[in-house]
This record gives structure tokens, C-alpha cells and sequence, in this order.
């Protein structure tokens, strides 16, 4: 078994909320517990390949990934959502094949320039051509849905088909929205 290490005074911010990414879920994103910023690991290497914190202005309470369309969905303390691309660069990428090749099994400095050059995509801004959305601006979605009624997201989840996911919020309903559109189907 593996364990990843992380600085010292960061330790008890890690874990908060984290969801595997990847065609063979072969990373993760991790989020810290008072922060905004996403963590990117390797689940192969055991390392931090990115971080993110552009994507975010207040901590993070749930993260979803979209394995159908290659993308995550991420909410914050204040009710905003986030689409964010997982689209690893280069096809053969996403595989763990590409991270510990026959010849580089034992250069990880080589396996990890890799991994970081694969990654450097993971977290730029959803695009309907790389990850299905028919939104070309978050303002045609209801994203914001749960900013506007001063209420934040509690847990999140997708479904297995990738279409819709579904978030229990603060205000102790649950919204079920349609992932292409960004727009709430129904509210219970």
C-alpha cells in the first residue's frame, strides 16, 4: 500500500472532499478543508501533479466526476457550481500505461513530467465539444441556482449514465439537474 505525504501544517486540511478522475480513475482531485484550492494526485505515482485555484473563491464542499463526458463538477460554501474539464492531453494519457511504461518503469522523474504534461488540461473551463454541455455561458444554466436562494450544496452525485446529477443542499432539498443543460429538472 502507498500513502501520500503532504507538508506538515497542511495535514489536517486534506481529505475534506476528493473524487477520482481519470478513464481508469488513475488520479484524484482532493480538496482542502479551508481552502479553495483542488489537488490533483496520481493514484499510480502517489504524487501532487497539479494544484487548481482559479476555479473556486470559497472552500469547496462536494466534488462529482462526470466519467461520460470527462468532467467534474464542484461546489462551494456559496452555492456556486462548477463544470470543470478532466480531459487528460494525448489519448493514451489516461492510462497507467502511459505512467509506468515498459522502459521507464524505474525513471519516475520521467514517468512524472509525463503525468504533470497529461494533466496540464485537468481544470480548465468545460467545453461542449470536449465535455458535452449545450451552455455556451453559465448564465444560461441555473449554476447559480443555489447562490440565489442563499443556500450551498451538502453532497453530490452522478448519475451511472452521466446525464444527471443530483445535490442535496443546505436548505435540506434535493435538486436533480440534467448535466448538459446545467438546468434543474425537478426539486424535491
Amino acid at each position: 500500500t502507498g500513502m501520500i505525504q503532504t507538508k506538515e501544517e497542511q495535514s489536517g486540511n486534506w481529505g475534506a472532499h476528493a473524487a477520482f478522475l481519470g478513464e481508469d480513475s488513475n488520479l484524484f482531485a482532493i480538496a482542502a478543508a479551508s481552502s479553495h484550492d483542488i489537488h490533483i494526485y496520481s493514484s499510480i505515482m502517489l504524487t501532487n501533479i497539479k494544484v487548481i485555484s482559479r476555479i473556486h473563491a470559497a472552500p469547496i464542499t462536494g466534488m462529482v466526476y462526470n466519467a461520460m463526458q470527462k468532467c467534474m463538477i464542484s461546489m462551494d460554501v456559496k452555492g456556486v457550481l462548477e463544470y470543470w474539464d478532466c480531459t487528460m492531453l494525448h489519448g493514451d494519457a489516461s492510462s497507467g500505461a502511459l505512467l509506468m511504461d515498459d522502459d521507464d518503469h524505474h525513471d519516475n522523474d520521467h514517468n512524472n513530467e509525463k503525468q504533470h504534461h497529461a494533466a496540464d488540461n485537468i481544470g480548465s473551463v468545460a467545453t461542449p465539444a470536449r465535455n458535452g454541455i449545450v451552455f455556451r455561458s453559465k448564465m444560461d444554466t441555473q449554476l447559480y441556482h443555489l447562490m440565489r436562494k442563499k443556500t450551498f450544496g451538502i453532497a453530490i452525485a452522478m448519475s451511472p449514465t452521466g446525464t444527471h446529477f443530483a445535490i442535496y443542499g443546505a436548505d435540506r432539498k434535493i435538486r436533480l439537474f440534467e448535466y448538459a443543460s446545467g438546468r434543474i429538472v425537478v426539486t424535491y
